[in-house]
């Protein structure tokens, strides 16, 4: 089983590790300028209800007791030096590994993330569920409490998955992606939806029974200034992203994090330099 995140927060980054590969055939994200909204389109090749309250009920959260295996762990400290105290101020689990060195210490405890206020409901062009963030965890504050995904049915070989704060209207950078309006109605892929712990989603390929995408994981952050998905992926064989000096086409998937977004740097290492590529290929 292999896993990615995905994140951003100042910098934007796109964390890899041997947990998981990027499987999906093409997968874009709409936050170059690290904007709270995320959308997901993943292109497959041949081979009512919902209401949203105004405000969600909030749980206090205490020092935690969880277990996750550490090859699934999602790293409550991304990018800090990770330590017992700060850890727990955030609601999540320490427990330093004994198995992978590599893995997290401090990891999100399973029920961390978003829950639905009701079942997947059916839209013109497609599925909608509004979600609520359920306790006041936070990584870098500002997280949005009320949160939709919506599910568009574009193509038969093409699913677009939206993920955006429900309440604040935020900025999307101009690119159209946009369907028909009209959910497809024979497809190539099928969804199943998990309503606990937290709200999860799959994407399966109809033909192979492959699961392409699976949020199940946990660790769903969407607040101002940062973002974060992660998912189980089918494959370790993974190229593509962005550009960075590497010593092979494939990735390491080992722990590694490499930079996604492209910014004016010389070539120095495993850092992001100039260019971007959304289409992904394992």
């Amino acid at each position: 089983k292999q896993w990615y995140q995905r994140r951003v927060h100042g910098d934007c980054y796109l964390m890899l590790s041997r947990m998981l590969t990027i499987f999906l055939l093409f997968i874009f994200y709409d936050i170059f300028l690290c904007k709270p909204e995320l959308k997901i389109i993943i292109h497959l090749d041949e081979d009512e209800g919902g209401s949203i309250e105004p405000n969600a009920p909030i749980e206090e959260c205490d020092q935690v007791q969880s277990f996750t295996e550490e090859k699934f762990r999602v790293d409550c400290v991304p990018g800090q030096q990770s330590d017992q105290d700060l850890c727990i101020s955030r609601g999540c689990v320490w427990e330093p590994p004994t198995e992978d060195a590599s893995a997290p210490a401090c990891y999100f405890p399973e029920e961390y993330g978003y829950k639905a206020y009701g079942d997947v409901y059916s839209i013109p062009a497609g599925q909608q569920v509004n979600l609520y963030k359920s306790d006041k965890r936070t990584l870098f504050g500002g997280n949005f409490v009320n949160v939709s995904i919506i599910f568009e049915f574009q193509t038969s070989s093409r699913l677009r998955i939206k993920i955006y704060p429900t309440d604040t209207k935020r900025y999307e950078v101009p690119i159209k992606i946009e369907g028909t309006g009209e959910a497809v109605k024979d497809t190539d892929y099928l969804l199943e939806f998990n309503y606990e712990p937290t709200f999860s989603f799959k994407v399966i390929r109809k033909l192979s029974g492959s699961v392409l995408f699976n949020s199940g994981m946990g660790g769903l952050t969407v607040s101002d200034q940062f973002l974060q998905i992660a998912s189980f992926l089918p494959s370790e064989n993974v190229y593509g992203f962005a550009e960075q000096e590497q010593p092979s086409f494939k990735h390491n998937m080992n722990w590694k994090t490499w930079g996604m977004f492209a910014r004016d740097h010389a070539a120095e290492g495993d850092a992001n330099l100039y260019g971007v590529h959304h289409d992904t290929l394992c």
